[in-house]
């Protein structure tokens, strides 16, 4: 994995076929700087452009991944005082 510039995320394979634990390990290198565009790059192919896949993250997924992250941070909060209540009533 390559960040050009802050501003790509390239990932070379040299795999018969991309999966889908391909793309889901280039989307999470792209969600945690918040890198909107990337490039999962599969040398083992004829054609390079057979192999090149491109993804790129709406302003709507930005958003909603940041509410996700914060909605799991109350979340996680949340269950850490209720197992601290928990400890302190025994």
């Amino acid at each position: 994995m390559n960040a050009v510039e802050g501003k790509v995320i390239i990932e070379q394979n040299a795999v018969s076929e991309i999966t889908g634990i391909h793309e889901a390990q280039s989307l999470t290198y792209m969600k945690l700087p918040g890198i909107t565009t990337g490039l999962l790059i599969n040398v083992n192919q004829k054609l390079l452009k057979d192999g090149i896949k491109r993804f790129r993250f709406s302003l709507f997924m930005k958003i909603l991944c940041a509410l996700y992250e914060l909605c799991g941070i109350i979340i996680s909060n949340s269950i850490r005082k209720e197992t601290m209540n928990h400890r302190t009533i025994r």
